[in-house]
């Protein structure tokens, strides 16, 4: 009975495979009615992509990047403020056409961030020959010790805003004195030159300004100058003419205070330390 079964049911199986009656009985659909399934199939296909949004990337063949892509401030103080460079191109291995930069502008405004130039624009061309970028630099300058959290917008004329995350941190160091003499600068009656180190210990940067020798009457006799002490082997050390200066975590300044022997007052060498105390550091100067 079983073989019979099969024998019985296979006929059906073939012919409905090779296009003959079906399993009801009816004949198999006619060509008319295959193209016509065909046709409804490929309008509904057409209705589901005019549903699904253009992507502009990919019509314009422009791909914006920023780099880099985040940034954390970490070495600015008050007195010396931090900068960083950001450049606007188009994706090397992606885009096949140029774009245009709209508008660049902070998420938040805050008196700590200045963009340079203040709104950058311009045209960003497609990779290869004559290629153009444009760029633009953020600087913090701390007000506080509070950490800030912000953002760079980049707004082109492809695709979303272009969201660059931005941290500042102030941090803060302190610093040590290293004399040149035992006595520091107690001159004993006698011309000559003598020296401290204003080395920085962190954890964050210090910010100094111009050192000055006080009261005016001293000067005279007494006269400083300061020095960026070098760090690599047969390089001289740089005289700092402008001011403030940033001392980054195990660097240095040394000022050098000359006394030509005469004078009749004896003075203070005054160095603007802006972090971690705003008081001046004072050294007493003896003739």
């Amino acid at each position: 009975m079983r073989s019979r079964a099969l024998w019985f049911i296979a006929p059906f199986v073939w012919q409905a495979a090779c296009g003959g009656p079906d399993s009801t009985g009816t004949d198999g659909a006619s060509d008319a009615d295959t193209h016509a399934d065909a046709d409804v199939a490929g309008e509904v296909a057409e209705d589901v992509a005019d549903d699904v949004p253009p992507d502009p990337d990919a019509e314009s063949g422009a791909v914006p990047r920023v780099t880099p892509t985040t940034y954390t401030f970490r070495n600015a103080s008050p007195g010396h403020p931090e900068s960083q460079a950001f450049r606007i191109y188009n994706d090397f291995d992606q885009a096949t056409a140029p774009f245009q930069v709209t508008s660049v502008h902070f998420e938040a405004a805050s008196p700590e961030l200045t963009l340079d130039p203040p709104n950058p624009s311009g045209t960003v061309s497609a990779p290869g020959a004559n290629e153009s970028e444009v760029t633009f630099t953020v600087t913090y300058t701390p007000l506080d010790d509070t950490p800030d959290f912000n953002a760079v917008i980049v707004e082109t004329d492809v695709g979303d805003p272009i969201h660059v995350g931005i941290t500042t941190l102030s941090v803060h160091g302190d610093y040590t004195l290293t004399y040149s003499h035992a006595d520091h600068m107690d001159f004993g009656g006698a011309a000559g030159t003598r020296s401290v180190l204003v080395t920085c210990i962190g954890p964050g940067p210090i910010a100094i300004s111009a050192p000055s020798i006080e009261p005016a009457g001293a000067r005279a006799a007494f006269s400083v100058r300061a020095w960026a002490p070098s760090v690599q082997a047969g390089t001289p050390d740089a005289e700092i003419t402008s001011w403030p200066r940033g001392i980054p975590v195990g660097r240095s300044l040394r000022f050098d205070v000359a006394f030509d022997g005469g004078g009749d007052a004896d003075g203070t060498l005054t160095i603007p330390i802006e972090n971690p105390d705003p008081a001046p550091l004072e050294i007493p100067l003896a003739r």
